[in-house]
């Protein structure tokens, strides 16, 4: 493990020499300060992204870059980095007097999605983003602030229809054995308990299946094999636990909280309605995500509700990425032409965002992160009991 960290950062090293011509010819007249490109756990900075101060005049300028090696989907973790070093540097020139910065600069390598910049007029930050390629130093170009339509997110914003029908089966399992949940998640039935799929259809087999660990086929014929394993689920899948290490109670913890959410969600918000549907999938620019809980007031406002059950330092731009997906689609009527909310009106105001997590799971930094949110973002944080497993207690409500 060592060795890769050191190999790492041995590569990011010799990027360092190219990150200074790239700005030396992207800011020409700009003084190029330290590059910062270690962790930092008490600023949260990660490794991931490198820091610079440009200096003209005495004006200084931030400046985050993306390394063009990194993989994975990492907007979530960029925005929170940039909003926490910005707000360190205003804090640090509050301080000492001087005036703050008027403006944050992001550097991505070509061919890194642009789905952030959907994101990005969400903040009461001035932000201005650039693309470049890793092997021009002369390549740096602007890409934000410019209209979202001309930016290289070519691909639609993607609703999956939502099938209001359960196939037969299921339905008549759910009357067999009713401590299951019947619910419509990721484009598919299924019946779980507490949030652990135990019995589905699997399109692509062609059959139902039973069991998720070892999946098996169904048929009438294995029956008492499948009244075998429910009961075995139901037994190990409680708290407190009778075998802690087991798979059916280790497994989807998430999902085990959001089953018992959807029992009871109102217990979020009294006013909302009847219909809550679970892990809606959405896609934007080849990416899909999962919404945790799509709901609605009684008067038509939709509510996103996203569910952690650890800390998480992304959690607030985790729920502002659903919520900007959200808005989106509210905004074309591709809910209920994707079967959504059939027969209820939805109101044209910005959808309510909820974070549900364990009180004391909440990132001490979630009051800085959220103080940059503009305030058409209307989130709340909900603060659970620790051991929400044997019912949820609501200890406190946050709202921004």
């Amino acid at each position: 493990m060592m060795a890769i960290v050191e190999k790492t950062q041995t590569r990011r090293n010799r990027f360092q020499p190219f990150l200074r011509r790239l700005l030396q010819y992207g800011f020409p007249g700009w003084r190029i300060g330290r590059i910062l490109s270690r962790t930092d756990r008490g600023r949260h900075q990660t490794a991931a992204f490198f820091r610079v101060i440009l200096d003209k005049g005495g004006t200084r300028v931030p400046v985050i870059v993306l390394y063009p090696e990194e993989a994975g989907d990492l907007t979530n973790r960029l925005l929170s980095a940039a909003v926490l070093w910005w707000d360190s540097l205003v804090r640090g020139k509050a301080r000492a007097r001087r005036s703050a910065p008027s403006r944050m600069l992001i550097l991505l390598p070509e061919g890194w999605s642009e789905r952030l910049l959907v994101m990005l007029p969400k903040l009461r930050i001035r932000f201005v983003c650039y693309k470049y390629q890793p092997a021009h130093p002369r390549s740096l170009r602007q890409i934000y602030p410019r209209p979202i339509a001309s930016s290289e997110i070519r691909a639609p914003y993607v609703i999956f229809d939502y099938s209001g029908q359960a196939p037969d089966v299921l339905v008549e399992m759910s009357k067999r054995y009713p401590e299951l949940d019947l619910t419509y998640r990721q484009n598919r039935w299924e019946l779980g308990y507490l949030g652990l799929r135990v019995f589905w259809y699997d399109q692509n087999r062609e059959q139902y299946q039973f069991d998720l660990q070892q999946p098996k086929r169904w048929t009438p014929e294995v029956d008492r094999e499948l009244e075998r394993h429910i009961q075995d689920v139901v037994r190990l899948r409680r708290f407190p636990p009778p075998e802690p290490e087991h798979f059916y109670y280790r497994a989807d913890p998430e999902q085990w909280l959001e089953s018992l959410i959807l029992r009871n969600h109102r217990a979020v918000n009294p006013d909302f309605g009847d219909m809550v549907y679970s892990q809606v999938p959405t896609c934007l620019d080849g990416e899909r995500k999962i919404l945790d809980l799509l709901t609605a007031t009684k008067s038509g406002r939709l509510a996103v509700i996203e569910l952690k059950v650890e800390k998480d330092l992304n959690l607030v731009f985790q729920g502002l990425d659903y919520w900007e997906r959200v808005e989106h689609h509210l905004r074309e009527g591709d809910f209920q032409r994707a079967g959504y909310f059939e027969g209820h009106n939805l109101l044209a105001d910005a959808p309510l965002l909820y974070l549900i997590s364990p009180l004391f799971e909440y990132h001490r930094v979630l009051p800085v992160l959220r103080r940059y949110l503009r305030r058409e973002v209307s989130l709340t944080c909900i603060g659970i009991n620790s051991d929400w497993k044997k019912g949820i207690k609501v200890l406190r409500r946050f709202v921004f």
